[in-house]
């Protein structure tokens, strides 16, 4: 008998749709959308992928993951 059958307790996923357009900001230059024109920008990819990286200041891992828009860990962002 698993827990649900045993509280007698359903939980419910809810998915919540964008609908609204990307936000693109200095702090994020690019965003999720794969299909989006921030995406083709080679003036945004050099300031903010590529110039970073070739200075030290992003690993590859890095520089992959802003220009999807995900999250950098804290354990992979060197602050000094």
């Amino acid at each position: 008998m698993n827990q649900e059958q045993q509280t007698g307790e359903y939980y419910a996923v809810v998915v919540i749709r964008m609908e609204d357009e990307p936000i693109h900001t200095n702090e994020h230059a690019f965003c999720s959308d794969l299909r989006c024109p921030c995406h083709e920008d080679w003036t945004l990819i050099n300031e903010h992928i590529t110039e970073p990286l070739l200075a030290g200041l992003l690993t590859d891992s890095e520089a992959i993951r802003m220009y999807q828009d995900r999250q950098l860990s804290a354990s992979t962002v060197s602050l000094s």
